[in-house]
Order: C-alpha cells, then structure tokens, then sequence
C-alpha cells in the first residue's frame, strides 16, 4: 500500500477564545491564544490537504469555518475523552488511515507519507510522553478505549496498546506539541514561514514586556537583584550572587554525589558545570539563554543554548542529571520536566534535585523582574518543596535514594531504576 492509499485525518477543535490553547494565559490574552490556534490548525490543514492520499477528514469539535481547505469532509467528533474520539475517528475510516492533531504546525508533507508494506501501524511521539500521529494499515477503534490520555505515558501506553492488538509498530520522527509559551516560541522558531510562525511573532511585537530571557541576561551580566513576581503580591527571590559565583559548600556537597557524564539543566552561568569539569566528570549544561550559555563558556565549562525538550547530545546515556536551585520548576510541568529526564538517563541513572527549602506545592504564573524595574512576559514556574518534590519524582517512576540538607538548602536523590532503599540523611 502506498501513501497515495491513505485516508489522512485531523482531529481539532474549532478555535474558540477561553476554549484552546488555555495554558498559553495568562502570558497571552484567551483571543491571542486561540489566534495562534487557528495558525496552527490551518499550517497543519494545508500540510495535510499538500499530502499524499485519496481522502481527508477533519474531525471537528465545533463549527466549521472558512478556514477549512475544499478537499477535506467535515465528521463532528463524538462524546466523550480523548480516547473516545480518537476510537470514533477511525470508526468512520477503512483501509490504511493516519490521524494528526492540530499542535503541531512545524509537521510537513514529506512527514505523512508512510506506508504498511512491512508494518501494521505509526505513532508520532512528541517530547511531552504524549503522540501527535498515529496510523494504521486496518483500523482498530478498540485499541483507544481505556488509554489515560493528557499523561506523560500515553505515548508509550497507546504503543502498547497497538502492540496487544497484534500489530507490528513504526515510529515517526519525535516532535514538540504546543502547550506552553515555551512550547509556542520553540515551535514558531522551527517553523519557517508558516502562519503560525507569524502569528506567533505578530502576538510577540505587541506585549509591553521584554522577554523573559533579556530579564534573566541583565541579571547575570550586571549581577542585578532578580525574583519572581507573583500575581497574588508575592515575590520569590532568586540568588543571582550564587550563580555568578564559585561552589559553595551546599553546592560541593551536591556535586560528590554526581557519577559519570553528568547534565546540569538550567546550568546558569555555569557554576556546577564548571566545577564538575574540572573534577574530571564529562558536563555539559543546557540553559535557554545565550548570556547564560556565553558565560558558562567563557568559564571553561560545555554548554548549549536550548531547552531541556529539545534534542539533546547522548540522550539515553547520561549517567547524573542535575536539577539545581529549584529548577524541578522549569516548563511549570514537574510531571513532563521528569518523563523527559527519564529519557535522558541512562538506565539506572541518577537524578538530583534541589528543591524550594519551604514546603511548597504549586504551580502559579509569574513574571521575572530584576533591579531595573524591568518585567518578563508570564510563564509558569511550579514551586516544589521537599515532600512535593520527591512525591512527584516517585509518581514519574524514580526511585528516591537520599535526602540531605547542607547549609539550609535542601537535596533529594532518585535513581531511574526500581532498585536500591530509600534513606534520610542530613
């Protein structure tokens, strides 16, 4: 069966203001969210309507629109969860069908044309644990029905799925679905010149804010005061003159548990890094800033500019990741930041993090504001205390090895495997 064979079919929902893309606010307006919605389903209408196969469907919750190519049938979607609608997608089909979702605009057409001469069924993972693709040669409604959607596992537990039901599995190329505004710039910036691209840089030239990372970059270059304001009146500090400055003794206390090649996410201007180099253990830091990334250079120590959910070097075989200084918060998802840590381990692997010293569990919009009196753009940061921290951790499938405390601040460490015994240092 060739790509020419397919039925190929999106399921969206109609771009409706305070209905789509609702994590993208309050850092966007609910009209400028849906706005980029509409971008995104429409890239990824026109790639579809651009690529191979003898029909195509839309699986629409909500009116249709003029933004609809003339190729595609409009099916309403039927009730019910994600698994629900999926299983009624592929009930209107016959013969080899692939479905994709409406987050993922960068997609082309190139990336559709799959074919089952050798395999009964594709999914296309994305970075989150979810899919944004799935295929089969004889479609199988049954294999949706029960599939925890929206989780870290989906992706992994509908390839199961489709592997009990008999079926050999391919993979498609992993990509990044939107759902953060960390997400929708990493997105925008691979996506050439579609409309969501533009969209995306059109909402940009209207905010009044500078963007979070020139907030962050006058903070490390001048070593100005730096917190996160929080809507309800709160600020958390944030201790600017300990990243720019050498390991303290918390700080050795947490590196002598490091073995082997060693990442520090949200390295900062290297501190940690810097020092793990030198002590002869392969680092590399990964931080989204190019001041950060710059720095932590100059200081002697490997680093890349980039997100934690981006591809990375050696993924699968880091021996140690760091999360320090309270960077478990990063993407203002624990859940997703920890199913991505679990891919870049190793088996086995170790994870350390350091979490907010008060008990904390929450996760809240905020905006960074420095000494200038300058703010970012909202984002969403999850503030994480010890027990929170280490509960989240065991529920992403690690193991909790030790807990410590060193000069205030405290350490948690995990293994990726479900060996070894839980200990409380201090």
């Amino acid at each position: 069966m060739s790509p020419d064979d397919l039925t190929l079919l999106v399921l969206a929902k109609e771009p409706v203001a305070g209905k789509v893309k609702t994590r993208l606010t309050p850092a966007m307006s609910p009209e400028q969210a849906a706005s980029l919605a509409k971008a995104a389903l429409r890239d990824t209408l026109e790639t579809v309507a651009a690529a191979r196969g003898r029909r195509r469907i839309l699986v629409l919750d909500g009116n249709p629109g003029d933004w609809i190519p003339d190729c595609f049938e409009v099916v309403e979607q039927v009730p019910g969860g994600l698994d629900a609608r999926l299983a009624g997608a592929f009930d209107i089909v016959d013969g080899p069908a692939m479905l994709v979702g409406m987050d993922t605009p960068q997609i082309r057409p190139a990336g559709l044309a799959v074919e089952f001469h050798t395999l009964d069924s594709w999914i296309g993972p994305t970075y989150d644990g979810g899919f944004w693709a799935i295929g089969m040669r004889e479609p199988d409604p049954s294999v949706f029905p029960g599939v925890p959607m929206s989780t870290e596992f989906t992706g992994r537990e509908q390839a199961a799925r489709l592997v009990q039901a008999g079926m050999t599995v391919g993979l498609l190329p992993i990509q990044r679905d939107v759902d953060t505004i960390t997400d929708a710039r990493a997105v925008a910036a691979g996506a050439g010149a579609s409309r969501f691209a533009m969209e995306f840089d059109l909402i940009k030239s209207t905010q009044v804010w500078p963007e979070t990372d020139q907030v962050y970059d006058s903070a490390l270059r001048f070593g100005e005061t730096l917190h996160m304001a929080v809507a309800d009146g709160r600020r958390v500090e944030l201790n600017v003159h300990r990243w720019r400055s050498q390991p303290d003794h918390a700080d050795h206390s947490l590196m002598q548990r490091c073995q082997g090649a060693t990442l520090d996410i949200g390295c900062g201007p290297g501190r940690l890094t810097v020092e793990l180099t030198r002590r002869g253990l392969p680092s590399l830091g990964v931080d989204v800033t190019k001041t950060a990334v710059e720095m932590a250079r100059q200081a002697g120590a490997d680093a890349v500019c980039g997100s934690v959910f981006d591809p990375l070097p050696n993924e699968g075989q880091w021996d140690t990741v760091l999360l320090a200084d309270g960077n478990l918060g990063i993407s203002g998802d624990p859940q997703k930041l920890l199913a991505r840590i679990r891919e870049l381990l190793k088996p086995g692997g170790r994870l350390l993090i350091e979490p907010t010293a008060h008990e904390a569990d929450e996760v809240i919009p905020v905006q960074l504001a420095n000494g200038s009196a300058a703010r970012s753009a909202v984002f969403y940061w999850a503030h994480l205390g010890p027990q929170a921290a280490r509960r989240r951790a065991l529920e992403a499938g690690f193991h909790h090895t030790e807990s410590w405390t060193a000069d205030g601040r405290h350490f948690l460490s995990f293994t990726s495997s479900l060996v070894g015994t839980e200990s409380v240092t201090s």
